[in-house]
Order: C-alpha cells, then sequence, then structure tokens
C-alpha cells in the first residue's frame, strides 16, 4: 500500500472512530496532533492541528492547503491537496 493510501486510511479509521465514541472525539477535538501521532499519522512541522466538526448548514469550507516544499521530499502538490481535502470533510 503507497504512503498516501494508508494515511488516507488511518484517517478514515479516526473519523469513524470519533462518529461512534464521544470520548474519542473528546480526545480529538483537544489535541488531534497528539490523536494523529498516536496513529502514526505524520503532521510534521505544520504548526496547529485543528480539527472543525461539520455542523449542518448551508455553509461549505474549502481548505486551502500551503503550496508543497519543492526538494525535500514533500508528496507532490495533489498529493498535499488530497490530505487537506479529506482532512476538511
Amino acid at each position: 500500500m503507497s504512503y498516501q493510501l494508508d494515511q488516507t486510511a488511518k484517517l478514515r479509521e479516526i473519523i469513524l472512530q470519533a462518529w461512534k465514541d464521544p470520548e474519542f472525539k473528546r480526545e480529538l477535538l483537544a489535541d488531534p496532533k497528539k490523536v494523529l501521532a498516536d496513529r502514526k499519522i505524520n503532521v510534521g512541522d505544520y504548526g496547529d492541528v485543528k480539527v472543525v466538526e461539520c455542523v449542518r448548514s448551508k455553509v461549505t469550507y474549502l481548505v486551502l492547503p500551503a503550496p508543497p516544499g519543492d526538494s525535500d521530499g514533500e508528496p507532490g502538490l495533489w498529493d498535499c491537496a488530497e490530505a487537506n481535502l479529506l482532512l476538511g470533510i
């Protein structure tokens, strides 16, 4: 399994667990960087990680990610955007 697919699968597991387990959801909202690190999801040096809970409304959020690095082994532009969009669901 590719790195990106592995990360996407881990994020899906976290979302499903947050839907089913209120205590886990509280932990995720309180300290998302720790929860992601515990699940071996590398958030690197991106600073703060914020989890935004989607509520039923007529507002749609588009998270515009920062462009990836050019030569430091960062994933490609679309990989970064895809990961950020998944986090923004």
